[in-house]
């Protein structure tokens, strides 16, 4: 199939362009001309690059005649920043709306959304696709706007949609969070400090997210697609930061040197879990790696590419 993909230059977006080209697709990347291609300059070959400035450039890109789109273009910024939230609401949701309507008029098949487990309530129960939605954030909130009108889209076109929400994506080539900063720590043998580190997470690795948009692309081209559907993908395996940290020291052989602080950040979300049954039920989809084989796949990694942390 011929796909148009946002966001395929960044962590999550560039394992899934790899695993799609390697299936067969014909791809297609719409990126600023900005954007910092390192996580795939060894395919660049093999994808056509569309360059991006202004929402006059989407028509033009359309006339590629793509059977669909995968939507993993995004942009977070703390709440607190006043100054970002103009650029928030054009990245998250103005630019996919455009996006979104220009797919629909072109005759595209499909639109895969990526959204964020940040879009529902917090709560000590394993979050079901059926869970009240709040925001937990003005970035949640931009992804919640997005999806209310990709719900409308799909009920007034033939367009078939989707949207995957992620739990606490991890892996190789991630941007400098949390993991990627502890296994820093542990290679190089800097010095971290970290908070209280108990918070419950259920952090979910690269490749199982790559797996579930592959399994969603076979469901939304099917016969088993009906409506809109959101999902959760996530695994639903809570692990502590402390955890982590242990699970480090055993596969790095190397005691820890992490400072856990004695407070947390204001607002901080100290237990999130998922039910990804529905994901099950229809895509076929569950994942493969818990936290243990997830960090030694990225332990393993980056000591062959140390040039990257």
């Amino acid at each position: 199939m011929k796909i148009l993909i946002t966001g395929g230059t960044g962590f999550i977006g560039s394992h899934l362009v790899h695993s799609l080209l390697q299936n067969g697709h014909e791809l297609f990347i719409l990126a600023r001309q900005n954007s910092k291609t390192w996580r795939i300059d060894d395919i660049k070959e093999e994808i056509s690059l569309l360059p991006y400035s202004n929402f006059d450039d989407i028509e033009k890109v359309f006339e590629n005649g793509f059977d669909g789109v995968i939507h993993l273009a995004t942009l977070y910024k703390k709440n607190d920043d006043i100054s970002a939230i103009p650029e928030m609401i054009e990245a998250n949701v103005s630019f996919p709306s455009v996006l979104l309507q220009q797919a629909a008029k072109s005759n595209c098949r499909f639109f895969i959304n990526t959204g964020t487990c940040f879009e529902y309530k917090l709560s000590s129960f394993p979050l079901t696709e059926g869970h009240p939605t709040d925001g937990y954030n003005f970035y949640a909130a931009t992804k919640l706007a997005f999806e209310q009108i990709l719900q409308y889209t799909s009920s007034h076109s033939s367009l078939r949609t989707a949207t995957l929400r992620l739990f606490y994506p991890y892996g190789e080539k991630d941007n400098r969070k949390l993991i990627t900063l502890l296994m820093d720590a542990f290679i190089n043998c800097k010095p971290i400090t970290v908070s209280k580190g108990e918070q419950q997470i259920n952090y979910t690795y690269i490749s199982d997210l790559v797996d579930a948009y592959n399994k969603s692309l076979i469901f939304i081209t099917s016969d088993k697609y009906k409506q809109h559907e959101v999902f959760n993908i996530g695994i639903d395996q809570t692990v502590s930061i402390k955890e982590i940290v242990t699970t480090l020291e055993d596969i790095t052989g190397k005691q820890s040197i992490v400072t856990f602080g004695d407070t947390y950040p204001e607002g901080e979300i100290m237990h999130m879990n998922c039910n990804y049954s529905k994901a099950k039920e229809y895509l076929g989809w569950q994942p493969a790696n818990d936290i243990k084989k997830g960090l030694q796949h990225i332990y393993d990694y980056y000591k062959s590419h140390p040039d990257q942390l």
